[in-house]
């Protein structure tokens, strides 16, 4: 990763604040592998956020880590 997004990655990680890092619709496991929260935070995380059809819900899980 690199440009804007690793910056903003980084600057996350680096915060020392609990993060789910996640991919698109397919599972990114390498990104995954980054998340601070337990994995099981993280798959669940993954699935709304790759699967509501709800916008509210996958903005959720996006302040939840924010």
């Amino acid at each position: 990763m690199t440009g804007f997004a690793a910056d903003g990655l980084d600057a996350v990680l680096g915060s020392g604040a609990p993060a789910a890092v996640l991919g698109e619709q397919t599972p990114d496991v390498e990104l995954m592998e980054l998340s601070t929260v337990a994995a099981r935070i993280v798959a669940e995380a993954h699935v709304c956020m790759a699967y509501s059809k709800e916008p509210s819900k996958r903005i959720a899980v996006i302040l939840l880590f924010v």
